[in-house]
């Protein structure tokens, strides 16, 4: 029975970018890329690059099991998943280490998928006490101070289609 894909995506940028978060369940690139690769090139096109974090996963490969070419960030402080697709986007997720407590990357995953940002790893340490006492800034609208409690729903889940809908 197939697995949802735990992943948001925000709507389409200026310049041909998407946002958003993936959740992988293991740190095991060439299963999780299986799952995510049919999502992604249902909304964007075929992949014809990606550029990983090295720290993220436990193998390295040079090209994905399609032939897809792969390139290796070493800096671990930036989680990330950028996929270049043939329709000109440029995919650009902010990976959720596979070990994240389901709170806490639920919250991330809603975050990603309103166009939130979360500076490295930071809501992924925070208690939740600190999530209330310093909540999140949305980068939009730095006048008004948007906290991410107050524009997103508490406890998402992703749906097989890339949407934070219902509760984890």
């Amino acid at each position: 029975m197939a697995s949802f894909v735990r992943a948001t995506f925000t709507p389409v940028g200026p310049f041909g970018a998407v946002g958003g978060a993936w959740w992988p369940r293991s740190r095991n690139l060439q299963v999780e890329l299986r799952e995510l690769f049919p999502r992604l090139e249902r909304r964007y096109g075929l992949v014809d690059e990606l550029h990983l974090c090295r720290a993220d996963w436990d193998a390295h490969p040079t090209q994905t099991w399609n032939g897809v070419p792969v390139t290796w960030d070493p800096d671990p402080h930036q989680p990330r998943f950028v996929a270049r697709c043939r329709r000109g986007l440029r995919v650009a997720l902010r990976l959720i280490p596979a070990d994240t407590e389901q709170y806490s990357a639920c919250r991330e995953l809603t975050a990603a998928a309103a166009g939130v940002v979360v500076p490295d790893r930071r809501l992924l340490t925070r208690t939740a006490v600190d999530v209330t006492q310093r909540p999140l800034r949305h980068v939009d609208e730095p006048a008004r101070r948007r906290s991410a409690d107050e524009q997103l729903p508490v406890r998402p889940v992703a749906t097989q289609y890339g949407q934070a809908t219902g509760t984890c």
